[in-house]
């Protein structure tokens, strides 16, 4: 039974950590790739909001980048070849060892945030503690298997984010027109207007990441 992890990583702990300090406003992606090659783990990355001269710079320095050339830039993103240092490949092979599928990783604020699919859910185990053995925190945030029909577990809500989006499904807050109001819910869950607001777009970007993923085929294999 395959099973979809949403997960995050310190990037002190696997790689870029001089990078994202020196141009904080900038995201790192993983470009999707098949069949890059045994010995490369995530060749390229995708950068966004960030001068390319600078991020050169900083990756040229980042400990954890061996090599890096920068292969095009077009309308604020800049397109890398990265050439890990010995040490962030086994970390990042540890990450994505087997039959893993990654279907995102991307890397700001300091922290790696992932995506993958495992073939068992057994196999999330084997990731967990092999990250532990290497002193890496792989801290799993959801966790679902694809073939749950029903429920939060398909969408990968977490219980209170499938109880806030069933009460407001429930008193009419997505009728039109709407037959309650955030703050009223706001104050049924004894909480602020702006935190239960964040939670709520969390749980729509959940929904609909989850939703377009699983019925997307993977194109990033490692």
């Amino acid at each position: 039974m395959s099973t979809i992890i949403e997960a995050s990583v310190p990037a002190d702990q696997v790689g870029l950590e001089e990078t994202l300090a020196a141009v904080p406003d900038a995201e790192f992606e993983a470009v999707r790739t098949v069949d890059a090659g045994a010995d490369e783990v995530m060749p390229l990355l995708i950068v966004r909001d960030g001068d390319p001269d600078r991020l050169l710079e900083a990756m040229r320095e980042d400990e954890s980048v061996a090599d890096v050339e920068q292969l095009d830039t077009l309308e604020g993103r800049s397109l890398f070849q990265i050439d890990w240092d010995a040490r962030t490949r086994i970390l990042l092979n540890v990450l994505f060892e087997g039959n893993n599928t990654v279907l995102r990783a991307l890397a700001r604020d300091g922290r790696w945030r992932l995506r993958v699919m495992y073939p068992r859910r057994e196999c999330v185990s084997t990731t967990y503690d092999c990250c532990h053995a290497f002193g890496v925190n792989f801290e799993i945030e959801t966790i679902h298997d694809l073939t749950s029909s029903t429920g939060r577990e398909r969408y990968g809500l977490s219980a209170e984010q499938h109880e806030i989006l069933e009460r407001m499904l429930e008193s009419g807050f997505y009728d039109i027109p709407r037959e309650t109001t955030l703050q009223e819910l706001a104050e049924e869950f004894d909480v602020s207007h702006q935190a239960l607001s964040e939670r709520i777009r969390r749980a729509h970007k959940t929904i609909i990441e989850n939703a377009v993923s699983t019925d997307l085929e993977p194109e990033l294999q490692i």
